[in-house]
C-alpha cells in the first residue's frame, strides 16, 4: 500500500521514510537494566492495550457477564474484531513516539506530529475522533478524550534518563 505524503512538503518526506529505517541515535545506549525495563512498559502496555479492546466501549455489567472471571485471556475479536493481541492506535502511536525520541534524541512535537499523520495516513483500523481531527487542522479544545494519557508511557521512559530541556 503506498503511503500518503500529501499533507507535507517535500523537504519533510525523508524524515518520514526515515521512520521505516532502523532507528539511528545520537543518544546514549541504555544499561541492559533501563533496557529491560523499557520493553516491560512497552510490552506491559501493548498486552492491556489488546486486553482492553476486547471490551472498549463497553459497560462494567456487559463486561462481568461476557468475562465472569475477568479479562485475562488475549483472543480474537472484540469492539474492532482484531487478532489475539493486536494493539489499537493508542499502542501503534505510543511505538511511534518512542521511534520519535529515540531518533531525535529529545522530544519534538512537530516531528511526534509528521509520525502521528504519516500513521494516520497508513489507515489504520481505528483513530479516535479527537486524534484524527486535531491532525487534520480541526482541534477539539473542549474533548475529554483520554489517548494521550494511553500512549504516553514512551515519554516516561526517555524522561527517566535525560533532563527536562530533552523531554519537554
Amino acid at each position: 500500500m503506498e503511503i500518503s505524503l500529501r499533507y507535507f512538503r517535500p523537504q519533510d518526506n525523508e524524515g518520514l521514510r526515515n521512520l521505516r529505517q532502523p532507528c539511528k541515535t545520537t543518544i546514549e545506549k541504555p544499561s541492559a537494566e533501563i533496557l529491560e525495563r523499557t520493553q516491560g512498559c512497552l510490552l506491559g502496555q501493548i498486552a492491556g492495550d489488546a486486553l482492553g479492546s476486547l471490551v472498549e466501549f463497553q459497560t462494567p455489567e456487559q463486561i462481568r457477564q461476557e468475562y465472569p472471571n475477568g479479562v485475562r485471556e488475549l483472543v480474537d475479536g472484540g469492539t474492532w474484531n482484531t487478532i489475539a493481541g493486536q494493539p489499537t492506535d493508542d499502542s501503534e502511536m505510543a511505538l511511534l513516539l518512542a521511534r520519535m525520541l529515540v531518533n531525535q534524541g529529545k522530544y519534538n512535537p512537530e516531528e511526534a506530529r509528521k509520525a502521528y499523520v504519516y500513521w494516520l495516513d497508513s489507515g489504520p483500523f481505528d483513530c479516535g475522533m479527537t486524534v484524527s481531527s486535531g491532525l487534520r487542522g480541526r482541534p477539539n479544545p473542549d474533548s475529554q478524550a483520554n489517548g494521550a494519557m494511553m500512549r504516553i508511557s514512551p515519554v516516561g521512559i526517555f524522561g527517566a534518563n535525560h533532563d527536562l530541556q530533552q523531554v519537554a
